[in-house]
């Protein structure tokens, strides 16, 4: 006999179904990790019933058959590759970005100019030019950066921004949250974020104008791109940032500094792209099992190619691998480290179950670039970290692993061997780093839904209601003259000062009439 609560269920299921739905995304990144993240949501609505358009750096290869179409823009990749081997972006040894890259009009210019080229694609351009014949019900957008949210306006359909990271300033703007704080909520980017001393604040301030000047040259020059692009059928960034519905962050809000936002801010939670735990490749399986002394697992992401290193980081690495008392398995991309220079304790491979991997109980620690689903991945598993950071939100992420206790951070700019050896060994033998993780862990998934349950409840949201506007905070996407009342308080100030001048002047004239006064008695 069906239970009440089982009855409940089922009736609430059919009270919020939706119909399928068309559904057009624009995942434009390339980068994996970014990818992985979308793929997951994707498939689940694939698995609903809904029809979707992706467009993407990485067509999903592992989906099973559904009503999708995937447009190809992994000719990016490349694009990406050549900035950074030019140095744009990564200007210290090798692979690394400094305050002066991120806050660089120039350089994110190119940036912008390689989302450009994706509008060029044949499937695309079609795509944009039958526009009046197609209709979708819902336009999800990767929230980086705002060009491609002119496809809401083309396609006239509400929009979600959806990041893969977290959310930085303009975000927060354009939805109407508590946005800029040097201290209490820093822009991820930044080098350091807590612990400041009194210049470090000044030094704060200064990084937090520069970025905001960045952005603001930003929003002028991808409004010029889509203006070059769609004529007169483009708009301005600031007026397409105003069809937001929704944003949706990966990670949990304590990660974020609990920061105050509106309903609809979507802190989703950790582990969005996680999935079940599979058994282990047996030679894998074999290594991971048959380590007398532990593995120490090492990966810098997929967007640090170890070729672009310079000679001085590298030997930093494998000088203090060599030194460890551990097995070290270390993720590599393309090896290009001759075969003499590596101890026999090095175990290299292009790909490994990284997921899967860190569940075995023979992970001692795990040297990361900082990368938030990596972070993610490692938090599930309560492996103890150790963070290089060298990208965008990395730096934040590794500070997190101090801040949380969890883990080490290495200066990635002036890193030796011995700091890194060093720092392992501290991961490894510090048994709090596991108590704080298993604490941590506990915290982060005792939550009624899972991320991906909750990013699909409130896309579905959006689709019954035709928008979420209603959510929507009267402060959203507003210019800093109208958010902070400049206007009214420089009115205010012109009657404050007018009035002191009237005051004044009627004291002066009281004043010499009293003196007349005066006179007059006496005489």
């Amino acid at each position: 006999m069906c239970s009440l609560s089982t009855l409940l269920f089922l009736v609430g299921l059919v009270l919020l179904q939706v119909d399928s739905a068309r559904i057009l995304c624009v995942f434009p990144f390339p980068a994996v990790s970014h990818q992985n993240v979308f793929h997951t949501y994707n498939k689940e609505h694939l698995r609903r019933g809904h029809e979707l358009v992706v467009i993407s750096p990485n067509p999903m290869k592992d989906r099973a058959p559904g009503n999708i179409t995937e447009i190809d823009i992994s000719h990016t990749y490349k694009m990406l590759l050549n900035l950074k081997m030019d140095g744009v972006f990564v200007p210290k040894r090798g692979v690394i970005t400094t305050m002066d890259s991120l806050t660089s009009v120039e350089s994110y210019s190119q940036l912008i100019n390689m989302m450009t080229e994706q509008f060029n694609p044949p499937e695309v351009k079609k795509l944009i030019a039958y526009r009046h014949k197609e209709k979708f019900d819902l336009i999800v957008v990767e929230a980086l950066p705002y060009m491609q949210t002119i496809y809401a306006h083309l396609f006239n359909a509400p929009l979600i921004l959806f990041s893969s990271l977290h959310g930085v300033p303009d975000h927060f703007e354009v939805m109407g949250a508590v946005s800029r704080h040097p201290t209490f909520y820093p822009y991820v980017y930044r080098h350091k974020h807590s612990n400041l001393n009194f210049f470090d604040k000044i030094q704060a301030v200064y990084d937090e104008f520069k970025l905001l000047r960045r952005n603001w040259a930003m929003d002028d020059i991808e409004t010029e791109h889509l203006q070059r692009i769609f004529g007169k059928d483009a708009l301005p960034i600031q007026e397409l940032k105003n069809r937001a519905e929704l944003l949706f962050l990966t990670g949990h809000a304590i990660i974020g500094n609990n920061r105050p936002v509106p309903p609809n801010v979507i802190y989703l939670g950790s582990g969005i792209h996680l999935k079940p735990v599979k058994p282990l490749p047996e030679d894998l399986q074999a290594y991971l099992d048959d380590s007398k002394r532990g593995v120490v697992y090492v990966s810098l992401g997929t967007n640090v190619p170890t070729s672009l290193m310079d000679e001085d980081l590298l030997n930093a690495f494998l000088t203090a691998f060599a030194r460890l008392p551990y097995d070290v398995l270390w993720k590599l991309d393309e090896n290009n480290i001759p075969a003499e220079k590596l101890s026999k304790n090095i175990k290299i491979g292009k790909w490994f179950p990284q997921r899967d991997m860190l569940m075995h109980p023979n992970i001692k620690a795990f040297v990361t670039q900082g990368g938030a689903q990596s972070t993610d991945e490692a938090f599930n598993a309560k492996v103890p970290l150790v963070g290089i950071p060298m990208l965008g939100d990395q730096w934040y992420n590794t500070n997190k692993y101090v801040e949380l206790r969890v883990g080490v951070k290495m200066d990635s700019f002036t890193m030796n061997a011995d700091d890194l050896y060093n720092g392992i060994m501290r991961a490894v033998n510090d048994p709090s780093f596991r108590e704080n993780l298993a604490k941590l862990r506990d915290v982060l998934y005792d939550s009624p839904q899972t991320a991906l349950e909750k990013a699909v409840w409130w896309t579905e949201f959006v689709l019954r209601h035709k928008g979420a506007k209603h959510l929507r905070s009267p402060g959203a996407n507003k210019i800093y003259t109208e958010y902070f009342m400049i206007d009214f308080i420089f009115y205010l100030g012109v009657m404050a000062v007018i009035a002191v001048v009237i005051v004044f002047a009627l004291l002066r004239l009281i004043v010499k009439r009293l003196k007349i006064i005066g006179k007059e008695k006496k005489q």
